[in-house]
């Protein structure tokens, strides 16, 4: 179990912020391994009833508003020597149940399965569909990434992945 998560311009180990650019798809939590580590993030956990990595979050602009319903979000990885960064979740077209219902609403063993984002093969392998994992190599990088009218305020937003849906840090 390992906690990733940014709250309020504070990030945990391994994690990163940054500005997302409105209207355009665009990066806002990086999360990178130290050298000789790797993490595996898991499409499994024992709470709720659906596949899925559990995600809490608040993404609020300058003016504290939350971002807007059609806000939208999507898990990327690149890989080390790549250009590109590939997806690899489904992409989530509305964020309404982040905005209607506080951290521990989300976190709620009744409601925890709204919060799940499904993890999938990357865009370039051969499986498709879901994913029992995604690691994550001391090299490579794995993206939060939004689409959205507005820019995220970091001083004011939160996000963080379930405990139980990361694992590691492990050695290579």
């Amino acid at each position: 179990m390992t906690e990733l998560y940014a709250q309020n311009g504070v990030t945990s180990e391994f994690v990163e912020t940054s500005q997302n650019a409105a209207g355009i798809k665009t990066p806002i939590l990086t999360v990178s391994p130290d050298r000789s580590l790797w993490l595996r993030f898991l499409n499994h956990v024992a709470k709720g009833s659906t596949v899925g990595l559990p995600c809490y979050f608040k993404l609020r602009d300058s003016n504290g508003d939350p971002l807007p319903p059609n806000t939208k979000v999507a898990f990327y990885v690149k890989l080390a020597g790549h250009s590109d960064a590939y997806k690899v979740s489904e992409k989530i077209k509305n964020i309404s149940f982040w905005n209607q219902n506080d951290i521990t609403t989300q976190q709620d063993v009744d409601n925890i399965d709204g919060s799940k984002i499904k993890l999938q093969h990357p865009e370039m392998a051969e499986a498709t569909g879901n994913a029992d994992h995604v690691d994550i190599r001391d090299v490579d990088d794995f993206l939060v990434e939004i689409e959205s009218d507005a820019v995220i305020d970091w001083s004011q937003s939160r996000f963080e992945f379930d405990s139980n849906g990361v694992e590691g840090p492990h050695d290579l």
